[in-house]
């Protein structure tokens, strides 16, 4: 998406954007201040049925900027653990509910790991990262999050990281890839088709996946990121609607916009089966989407979401992240 994003900039600049686009939220800082973005009309949005309470409290702060609303979101996608249900049975880490036990220390996470292993015989867990800095920050970020720790990246100043914490991540991190629990060699293709294969009981991975995994017919289910670290994290982005600036804006065109997204938003069910968790709250709470399994078992990723840090570079897409801390786990 950091090639669309590109175009739709320099057809901001060039006076000639479409009427609205899609732009992940962590990008939108990194646009809207230079007068790429224009804002939404809140009451509008509400001649169409939506409002700021059919949000989350954190996709609807994401939103906005300097009080303003730049984008309406259609999604969150958290980084979550897809398993599988029939290794994880045989492993003995199943709940009496059929989920998986909940996992609230590293040390038990790595014996769950231990368990799935002997079980498959290969590896207990699937994650992917050489060559793939922006799967390796979602897992650094997220394990970050979880020790409630915050990350500051103003322009011209030193970045504001925790060190203790990130060196704390880093090193767990560096203890999955053992090649027992999971292998140190494995990039985003080995990771997922060792998964789709049998080869492990576990996979780290977007909610984007679930489809593969189903095509594939694995038995599985998933959740949340277990709280390894004391605090519910999950490192997430959301695909938004934005308007592009218009230096002279049809009032008829804008109205078909609004009305476009919030139906958008309304069938937003069609795009759950594909793993995103709907932003609109109408749809998560209806009774068609708490039938979709997996996805009704993290959709409560929502409430402990965390974007990326504020910066012109961040967000999902930019080359800056095949710089990020997978050098330190090598």
């Amino acid at each position: 998406m950091g090639a669309t994003v590109l175009h739709l900039a320099m057809a901001s600049a060039g006076g000639r954007p479409p009427e609205v686009a899609i732009m992940h939220a962590a990008r939108v800082a990194g646009y809207a201040p230079g007068g790429l973005l224009d804002a939404w009309n809140v009451p509008l949005l509400a001649e169409y049925g939506i409002r700021p309470e059919d949000f989350t409290s954190r996709i609807w702060d994401k939103s906005q900027l300097d009080g303003k609303v730049f984008s309406i979101a259609l999604d969150s996608h958290p980084f979550i653990l897809l398993y599988n249900t029939e290794v994880a049975g045989k492993a003995g880490i199943l709940g009496s509910n059929g989920q998986l036990a909940d996992i609230s220390s590293p040390s038990q996470f790595l014996e769950v790991a231990r368990e799935l292993q002997r079980v498959t015989g290969k590896h207990g867990l699937s994650y992917g990262y050489l060559g793939d800095g922006a799967q390796m920050w979602r897992m650094f970020y997220t394990f970050y999050k979880q020790h409630g720790a915050d990350m500051v990246l103003e322009p011209g100043k030193p970045a504001q990281v925790d060190r203790d914490v990130a060196i704390d991540c880093l090193e767990f991190i560096a203890s999955m890839l053992d090649d027992g629990i999971a292998t140190k060699s494995g990039d985003g293709g080995t990771a997922i088709a060792e998964f789709a294969s049998r080869g492990s009981g576990m996979l780290f991975t977007g909610v984007w996946e679930l489809p593969t995994m189903k095509a594939a017919g694995v038995p599985l289910d998933a959740t949340t990121i277990p709280t390894l670290f004391g605090t519910p994290a999950a490192f997430a982005d959301s695909h938004s609607f934005v308007l592009p600036h218009q230096v002279n804006a049809d009032d008829g065109k804008r109205r078909d916009v609004y009305k476009f997204v919030a139906s958008m938003l309304k069938g937003s069910l069609d795009w759950a089966e594909a793993g995103h968790i709907p932003a609109y709250q109408p749809v998560v709470q209806s009774k068609e989407y708490r039938g979709l399994v997996p996805q009704s078992h993290y959709a409560h990723a929502a409430d402990i979401i965390n974007y990326d840090p504020e910066a012109w570079f961040t967000g999902s897409g930019p080359t800056s992240r095949s710089t990020s801390p997978k050098t330190f786990v090598l």
